[in-house]
């Protein structure tokens, strides 16, 4: 089990990125293979997308982390990793409606 402060910081995001490698035998890869270090920079830029989407000062927002550190969510963002091909987007995952959060206007970047 992993603790993290749920301020809105890397913290968080270190476990939505957790979340999504659990779903791969990163032993099985080897410890600093290209495919290890492939999966586990795809998982970061997908938890970081949702960081970026979705946390915020919680004074003001109410930031949806059943959603983000979910299994099945994770299992979603997992099948946007690409084995053979780094992604240049960013993208954040699609989380049911969440009171106090809307992100249709905000500017989507690719990275």
């Amino acid at each position: 089990m992993v603790y993290k402060n749920p301020s809105a910081s890397q913290g968080p995001a270190e476990l939505f990125a957790l979340n999504i490698l659990e779903g791969y035998d990163l032993k099985k890869m080897g410890l600093n293979s290209p495919d290890y270090i492939h999966t586990s920079a795809e998982a970061m830029k997908l938890a970081m997308a949702d960081r970026d989407t979705y946390l915020g000062d919680m004074d003001f927002i109410k930031i949806p982390y059943a959603g983000l550190l979910s299994k099945d969510y994770a299992s979603e963002r997992r099948k946007l990793i690409d084995p053979e091909k780094a992604s240049l987007d960013f993208r954040p995952g699609e989380i049911g409606p969440t009171p106090g959060l809307d992100t249709s206007r905000w500017p989507r970047r690719a990275m």
